[in-house]
């Protein structure tokens, strides 16, 4: 039948979801914010204690960081409309400025109008949900980046031609990249993880040992969706 229809002209399909765009509605899907800064904690979202990921280290490590109490749920995952994130001016895409945008209004220190609402204001380092199963994200350093390990200064020929204050001239420019590899399902019960026969070589009580990484996304029984490293600084030009 498609073929038929394309002799006679182009098929346009439109998507018809029908979805709740209520903030307080039933169709929300998980935002997570994260610090780009390894000193600083991942920002506290303020929809995180209703609807989130249950954080298995709330009276303990995340009790130091964020105060919370055990049965808390993980202070930088909260919940936006699943509509929120998708440009539907034609087809449903997803935005990441739509998700920053939405990471920003989350955020519990951003507390005037929503028309105040910047992305001066904002987190550049944010991840939804847009799936139908869990995921878990690890972002981190990578251990190598081959050709970026040189000067901002000599990368932009010249400080005067750094196109950020945030970029210091003697930093390398392989500091400013990040590795984020997306995970199937929930990994995030450390405890148990760490004292299962299995997993415990891959885990300790605060989360994955950094130095297992590669070896845990080929291990059996985990599914890795997808991996990729990039750089922060905007519209970055490779040589």
């Amino acid at each position: 039948m498609l073929r038929t229809l394309l002799t006679g002209g182009p098929v346009i399909a439109l998507n018809l979801l029908n979805v709740d765009q209520k903030y307080s509605g039933p169709d929300q899907v998980n935002i997570a914010a994260m610090s780009m800064n390894a000193g600083e904690a991942n920002p506290r979202l303020s929809d995180a204690g209703s609807y989130g990921e249950y954080d298995y280290l709330a009276d303990s490590t995340d009790r130091i960081i964020y105060g919370t109490v055990k049965g808390d749920n993980l202070p930088y995952i909260g919940k936006t409309p699943f509509a929120s994130v998708f440009n539907r001016s034609r087809f449903w895409i997803p935005d990441k400025d739509l998700l920053t945008a939405e990471a920003t209004r989350n955020l519990s220190d951003a507390d005037e109008g929503l028309t105040s609402y910047t992305f001066e204001k904002g987190n550049l380092l944010n991840f939804a949900n847009v799936g139908t199963e869990e995921i878990s994200i690890l972002v981190f350093k990578p251990a190598s980046m081959p050709g970026y390990e040189v000067t901002a200064e000599s990368w932009f020929g010249g400080r005067e031609n750094i196109p950020f204050g945030w970029i210091r001239p003697y930093d390398n420019i392989s500091d400013y990249f990040l590795q984020v590899i997306c995970v199937k399902g929930n990994w995030t019960n450390y405890p148990v993880l760490s004292t299962d026969p299995v997993w415990k070589g891959f885990f300790d009580k605060k989360g994955i040992k950094k130095d297992r990484i590669n070896t845990f996304m080929s291990a059996e029984g985990v599914t890795v969706l997808g991996s990729w490293s990039g750089c922060i600084i905007p519209d970055f030009i490779d040589k």
